[in-house]
């Protein structure tokens, strides 16, 4: 029989960290692979989306998927996931109930972990770069029957937990593998990009953790100086999580964004992307500014060129 296996896609911006391993399971006679896109809720939303969003992400990369699929009739022996945070997917997707069908394989949706987060109680002097307790100690990962992880030190900070790291593989970033290739196959299909800019802001507005975000400090110069360079193209890739997380965290009123958005898109210069994947936006543009994290290692190993802090 066939091992039956779901990719099971809530962080379909990530998509990248699964695709690899997709494609090879999918040609792969011993397997049989659904992918199953389900709804969401990010931060500062009302309810869960339609999951129209990554529908139209799968369309323009040719992937076939099930939307909100009972897993249960599916039967799957292996559920892939890259997002590990429970609190946004419906209760019928959450660790505990996806433990009951099938066993949990997690790959990280990042590509690796750039920031030396404060440490949650590891012992600096245990032998091992300490990491934020979220990158292991997460109920995703408690009851995953396979981890990949980009790094020995996150492997090694599995080894401290009740259940230990034998379940825990240290295969480095398949994520940057796939973006490389993506990126060569995307950049060959566009003639020339010119003077094209990809702001991409992050999300993290919070004095308790990175609190790097900086899109509400120089939004307007931003649309400032978009307006005074006609010759530049700018394509503003927002974190998933960035509208959500201004209005809810109280960063901006919901009114002043949603001001400030009608003028970024009356201008002829500037657009909003959130449906191409990484590599092909950066196959977009000539240049990047972002304040993290990911798009900070992830656009100079790409395109060869350095990004903008």
């Amino acid at each position: 029989m066939r091992i039956k296996v779901v990719f099971l896609t809530f962080y379909y911006e990530a998509w990248d960290a699964l695709a690899g391993i997709y494609e090879l399971m999918k040609a792969d006679s011993r397997f049989d692979v659904k992918v199953v896109a389900v709804s969401r809720k990010l931060t500062g939303g009302a309810g869960f989306d339609d999951a129209a969003g990554v529908s139209v992400f799968f369309d323009r990369l040719g992937i076939p998927r099930l939307v909100n699929a009972d897993l249960a009739d599916l039967s799957p022996d292996y559920i892939f996931v890259n997002y590990p945070w429970q609190r946004n997917y419906q209760k019928q997707y959450r660790p505990d109930e996806l433990a009951k069908i099938g066993r949990i394989v997690y790959v990280p949706y990042f590509s690796l972990p750039l920031v030396q987060e404060p440490a949650d109680g590891v012992n600096p002097d245990s032998g091992f770069q300490p990491i934020a307790a979220h990158l292991y100690t997460q109920r995703m990962h408690q009851v995953a029957s396979l981890v990949f992880t980009q790094d020995d030190f996150t492997r090694d900070a599995f080894a401290l937990t009740q259940r230990g790291n034998t379940h825990v593989h240290f295969v480095g970033s398949t994520k940057l593998d796939e973006l490389v290739a993506d990126y060569k196959v995307a950049n060959e299909a566009v003639a020339g990009v010119g003077k094209t800019l990809l702001w991409a802001p992050h999300h993290s507005y919070s004095p308790h953790w990175l609190n790097f975000g900086n899109f509400a400090q120089v939004k307007e110069e931003m649309l400032e100086w978009a307006g005074a360079h006609a010759d530049w193209k700018i394509i503003l890739r927002p974190h998933p999580f960035l509208f959500g997380t201004l209005i809810d965290r109280n960063v901006l009123p919901a009114s002043d964004l949603e001001s400030w958005l009608s003028w970024w898109n009356a201008l002829p210069n500037t657009s909003i992307d959130v449906t191409s994947s990484s590599a092909q936006v950066f196959a977009k543009s000539s240049h990047i500014l972002t304040d993290g994290i990911s798009y900070l290692a992830e656009w100079p190993l790409a395109t060869g060129k350095p990004a903008i802090f």
